[in-house]
């Protein structure tokens, strides 16, 4: 990883802060470059994006 990268952001409410996930980051930091985003926008991006997804698991059923 890069040095200085955030793993916070002050995006949004302010005082409060956000985690941000690398790889978002970095995937939004690369559409900025090719004008897909507003510069200044791939740390908003991150930041306002899950940082992990889960898929639901079913309940365990016991023995029967």
């Amino acid at each position: 990883m890069a040095n200085g990268l955030p793993r916070k952001a002050k995006v949004g409410v302010p005082g409060n802060s956000v985690n941000i996930s690398p790889a978002t980051y970095f995937i939004a930091k690369r559409m900025e470059t090719a004008g897909m985003l507003r510069p200044g926008q791939a740390l908003m991006l991150a930041a306002t994006l899950p940082t992990r997804t889960r898929t639901p698991t079913p309940p365990k059923r016991g023995k029967k």
